[in-house]
């Protein structure tokens, strides 16, 4: 066993705050694989002093772990090595190091944000629109003006297809939209943090090991400045969201389950312009389209939109794309690719739009 191990990335991030449980840091370890046929196990180690550890950590053939437990405000040296089937151990990785930083005690000021501007990311006022290739893992997004878009922006590769983009919002309640994902292999949850349309950090959440569960959206469900994480589960036909403290999950409430899991939620947004954040539904099978009524997270009415039988035209979001105050629709063609926007006036569809087509069907799209 001679080859070295390289870590590749590390990422700091918190545990939630539970009752009568006292909040650690944790740290999250990524390498690259070493590729002979006899390895057994990587070891993990860490301590306070550059290369001075304490026992290893086996973790099999996992090429990432997290590292729990960690003091606030301390740094930490972090390494790794690999042992085949012998018992030989490699020499260490490189050494990553990393402080662990204490939460505010100071939250900052709640900035409260249109349920209809939503994903704007370089601040004109706009709604942009986020794209995936699930093939390639290339991520961009439209910096859009009105319906008009005005540039593309790389962001960084995510070549597993197992991660995908669910929900855009302020997390962090810093004026820049976030973006929200979910491994459907791992149930694993990381928001990227994002400076206008730049990823500066990301932070992991709980993992949902139930891959039933389904990101759906978010949104600020209670009106308290925080966006929330709306889920459901794609079998038993629960519903359910995550009320959010920024990045930490403050507490769940069950929604109004519906059985038929034809029925999928394909946005959010205030559509009746009540100061409350609804819910939109399309119906998978035959194509109708309906929108909750919400009032705060209790089902409060609905209304039945225009049917789409077409069931090629997927909904991949919601918001306001023409300036008037009301949420619009964002419609995607599973086979030719094109974009169709849907101008609303408030719950009635008053117009439609074609923006620019992307034929590759490996793109998806998201706001």
């Amino acid at each position: 066993m001679r080859q070295r191990i390289h870590i590749i990335s590390l990422m700091s991030l918190f545990g939630l705050i539970l009752p009568s449980i006292v909040l650690a840091g944790s740290a999250n370890l990524r390498w690259r694989a070493n590729n002979e046929p006899d390895l057994a196990t990587y070891n993990v180690y860490y301590g306070a002093s550059p290369r001075s550890y304490g026992n290893p950590i086996p973790v099999g053939n996992s090429t990432s772990y997290e590292v729990d437990g960690l003091a606030d405000g301390q740094t930490y040296y972090f390494a790794v090595t690999a042992v085949d089937t012998s018992g030989n151990e490699s020499g260490f990785s490189n050494e990553v190091q990393e402080m662990i930083e204490a939460p505010d005690q100071q939250p900052p000021p709640v900035t409260t944000l249109s349920h209809n501007l939503k994903a704007d990311f370089d601040g004109n006022g706009w709604n942009d629109i986020v794209w995936r290739h699930q093939s390639t893992g290339r991520d961009v997004i439209w910096v859009m003006d009105g319906t008009q878009r005005s540039t593309l922006i790389d962001l960084p590769y995510v070549t597993e297809p197992e991660w995908r983009m669910e929900a855009t919002g302020d997390f962090d309640q810093d004026g820049h939209t976030d973006i929200v994902w979910r491994n459907y292999a791992t149930g694993s949850i990381t928001i990227w943090k994002m400076d206008r349309t730049r990823r500066v950090s990301y932070r992991m959440l709980a993992p949902v090991r139930d891959l039933a569960w389904a990101i759906c959206g978010a949104a600020d469900f209670n009106n308290d400045g925080h966006t929330d994480i709306l889920w459901r589960n794609t079998e038993t036909g629960q519903n359910r969201v995550w009320l959010m403290n920024q990045m930490a999950l403050s507490q769940m409430i069950d929604l109004n389950s519906v059985a038929d899991v034809n029925w999928d939620i394909v946005g959010t947004g205030d559509f009746d312009r009540d100061g409350n954040c609804d819910i939109l539904w399309r119906n998978s099978r035959d194509g109708r389209n309906y929108i909750w009524h919400m009032n705060g997270t209790a089902y409060r009415s609905h209304v039945r939109l225009l049917e789409v039988a077409d069931t090629n035209w997927r909904i991949t979001g919601s918001g306001d794309f023409d300036g008037d105050g009301d949420c619009d629709i964002l419609w995607r063609h599973a086979q030719n690719g094109n974009n169709v926007i849907w101008f609303l006036n408030a719950t009635t569809y008053s117009s439609h739009i074609y923006i620019e087509a992307v034929q590759d069907t490996n793109w998806g799209s998201l706001i």
